[in-house]
């Protein structure tokens, strides 16, 4: 049986990272995420312009989880989202800093803030650049979390 979302019940939520400080560029995702917004997301796709969110190059986390959230309590039918980009996840579990059952955990989102925050803390790289409630990892933090979780 074929299933298509009903549109007016349905979300969407792209989001693609492509600039970075601390990494290689990517180029390509901000193209692909509009390339998908264009194709999912029109007066005759699966998801209606008004239902659909692209965030490229968000500023802070807390702009990605606000966008999620919205659009999660909103649909009633299918609910997409996307993500491009570099992932730290994988990094922070190797290097000790983040449970590895953390992605089947409710507390995802603050666990991972927690896990950078201690980071920054024990390696002595100051204050985050963002608000507490969304760390960053600045270039010398990326370098010293690399260094860790290869040599585990």
């Amino acid at each position: 049986m074929d299933y298509l979302p009903c549109p007016e019940r349905s979300r969407a939520v792209l989001i693609g990272t492509s600039g970075y400080s601390h990494l290689d560029d990517l180029p390509a995702v901000r193209a692909n995420v509009l390339a998908l917004e264009a194709l999912l997301c029109a007066t005759d796709a699966p998801f209606r312009p008004e239902s659909c969110v692209a965030l490229v190059d968000p500023s802070t986390t807390v702009e990605v989880s606000k966008a999620v959230q919205k659009a999660a309590r909103e649909a009633t039918d299918t609910l997409l989202i996307y993500y491009a980009g570099h992932g730290l996840l994988d990094d922070l579990k190797q290097a000790g800093y983040l449970d590895q059952l953390v992605v089947g955990s409710a507390h995802y989102g603050p666990k991972t803030c927690q896990a950078v925050a201690r980071l920054n803390r024990e390696h002595l790289l100051g204050k985050s650049p963002a608000p507490n409630d969304d760390p960053r990892i600045t270039h010398k933090g990326w370098d010293i979390l690399n260094r860790l979780a290869r040599s585990g």
